[in-house]
């Protein structure tokens, strides 16, 4: 420590005494002072803590010496480094004038004091203050101001870096350093930028007038040191209530193909960081946007026989945000000239196209419209659906099995005709009496009445023709019971004047030993019948032209010797 020496005490003796918060004094010595006008002390300095010192002090071995002087008022050192302050921040939304409020939530440190430090006036007090560095727009003319610490700040929404310093009366102590980013949002509707071959010409909402405006762009993703911007001279907005300002070609602003982001600030008093509001910020793709967004790689993916998968690699306008409004898909049929689009969402690159027809020659291509205006198409990708080999292959199987069945069908219902014809020329069928035509009167003489008097009305007419010998025989042992006689008796006739049949040698030899015609004895004709019945049935029967004659025997006493009558067969 250094100090005045007082009036006519050159030569005195000093001591100190000192003590921190909570402990008590401690007395040090500072020697004799040599120096005219000044005398000094070495004092122990504690680096952390508050220290009060006191001074007091004799004369010197010059003069008689006296007694020590009372203690000087309190001397208060602060610490070395003062303590920092524990501050928060928030950042609220842009508001629609261009800025936002930014608060502060600080918690300032309580320094622990010796007692004789305690009052206002005893030097120990820390100041806070902010140093405020607006990191956009650095062709402005001043970018830093150091402000006291407050709760609020309204700023822009540029990016800021904000510290907080503290100060005693050493001097500064570390500061502490927040950065508060850019707002970052986008309005494409409000910036209109035509680019000809003059340059480049930007149009805005304009402010109040006699504004400046700081016009800053970048390329996306760049360091916000590297942004390139521009303050424009005072202006009034035009007819249109907007602001402009052109670049020539040469300057090659914006003229890169990539995505920029470009802010636009107004400020009446550009030498104030804090005076400073956002007119808009937004995206923007220069150079020729609708080639340069034009999507590359686009493939076709077959999913069915009706539809196909359509895919692409993203466009480079979709890196700019708000730039990219859709992607339109066109597919075209080559031989019709059928033409359908899909439009799709800017965050997808695929889509599906359905109801196409097999071995149809199509033509895909995909497009990327701004809000603005429309892409460039992509190069055409010609594609068909071939029909598949397997559905050939059934379509043959199930021909092929159609046509064996229908031929075998048909060759069997030939066979079939012919067989039949053949049977008929091969073996005729037999005639039956009811295909016969004697049975059979016509029309006039079925109303006629027929009277059948006797069978003599009707003469036998023997045929020259062959008798037809049909002969029936019973096995030997196999007597005709009565019933078969009865019954032959019934049917078994000769026709009229028909000669009796001859007996073969083992039937008249029967006969022989029978009594004799003329002396008949008892039951003598019930036994002829009999006979007679037997050898009818050995008999033959003689058919004569159509009609069949069966022989028939009576007795002696009908008409006199054997009376005969005939039946049709």
């Amino acid at each position: 420590m250094e100090w005045e020496t007082p009036a006519r005490q050159d030569g005195a003796q000093v001591q100190f005494r000192h003590r921190t918060p909570g402990s008590p004094w401690k007395l040090g010595d500072c020697g004799h002072q040599d120096d005219a006008g000044f005398e000094s002390c070495l004092c122990p300095l504690e680096m952390d803590m508050a220290q009060e010192f006191q001074l007091r002090r004799r004369l010197g071995p010059g003069v008689p010496r006296g007694p020590w002087s009372s203690w000087s008022s309190p001397v208060c050192i602060p610490p070395e480094t003062p303590p920092q302050a524990e501050v928060r921040f928030s950042v609220e939304q842009l508001r629609p004038d261009g800025r936002r409020q930014v608060t502060l939530h600080e918690q300032l440190p309580q320094l622990e004091l010796p007692e004789g430090c305690l009052g206002p006036d005893s030097g120990m007090e820390v100041t806070y203050h902010i140093h405020l560095h607006m990191l956009s727009c650095p062709c402005k003319t001043r970018a830093k101001r150091t402000l006291r610490l407050k709760k609020k700040l309204v700023l822009s929404s540029a990016a800021y870096d904000l510290a907080v310093v503290s100060r005693n009366r050493f001097g500064l102590g570390p500061n502490q350093t927040w950065h508060i980013p850019a707002c970052i949002h986008s309005e494409p509707g409000l910036l209109n930028i035509s680019a000809g071959a003059n340059g480049t010409t930007i149009r805005w909402p304009a402010r109040a007038q006699g504004m400046r405006y700081c016009i800053e762009w970048q390329l996306q993703g760049q360091e916000e040191n590297l942004a390139a911007c521009i303050v424009t001279a005072p202006q009034d907005p035009d007819a249109a209530g907007t602001a402009t300002h052109s670049w020539s070609q040469e300057s090659g602003a914006l003229e890169q193909k990539a995505c920029y982001r470009i802010t636009i600030f107004a400020s009446a008093h550009p030498e104030k960081p804090t005076s400073w509001s956002t007119v808009l910020s937004t995206y923007h793709f220069g150079g020729n946007a609708s080639e340069a967004g034009s999507p590359q790689h686009v493939s076709v993916r077959k999913l069915s026989q009706d539809s196909v998968s359509v895919d692409w690699t993203p466009s480079l306008l979709s890196t700019c945000p708000g730039v990219l409004k859709e992607y339109v898909v066109c597919c075209q049929e080559e031989d019709s000239n059928q033409v359908s689009e899909l439009h799709v969402k800017p965050t997808e690159t695929q889509v599906t196209l359905q109801g196409l027809r097999a071995g149809t020659a199509y033509k895909v291509q995909v497009r990327a419209d701004t809000a603005k205006r429309r892409g460039a198409w992509s190069q055409p990708l010609r594609f068909s659906i071939e029909v598949q080999v397997s559905e050939l292959s059934d379509l043959s199987i199930f021909l092929a099995s159609l046509g064996s069945f229908v031929s075998i069908l048909l060759l069997g219902i030939f066979g079939y005709l012919g067989l039949n014809r053949a049977v008929r020329h091969l073996c005729p069928p037999l005639p039956t009496p009811g295909a016969s035509t004697a049975i059979k009167f016509s029309g006039s003489q079925g109303k006629q009445v027929w009277q059948w008097t006797s069978p003599a009305d009707f003469p036998e007419e023997v045929s020259p023709q062959e008798a037809l010998m049909v002969n029936i025989s019973w096995e030997k042992g196999e007597g005709a019971d009565m019933g078969t006689l009865g019954t032959l008796k019934e049917k078994t006739e000769l026709p009229l004047h028909a000669p009796k049949p001859a007996l073969d040698l083992k039937d008249r030899k029967q006969m022989q030993g029978c009594p004799e015609a003329g002396a008949p004895g008892p039951g003598w004709q019930d036994g002829l019948v009999e006979d007679s019945l037997a050898q009818a049935a050995r008999s033959p029967l003689l058919i004569l032209g159509g009609l069949g004659w069966t022989p028939r025997f009576g007795s002696q006493g009908e008409t006199g010797a054997s009376a005969s009558s005939y039946r049709e067969a």
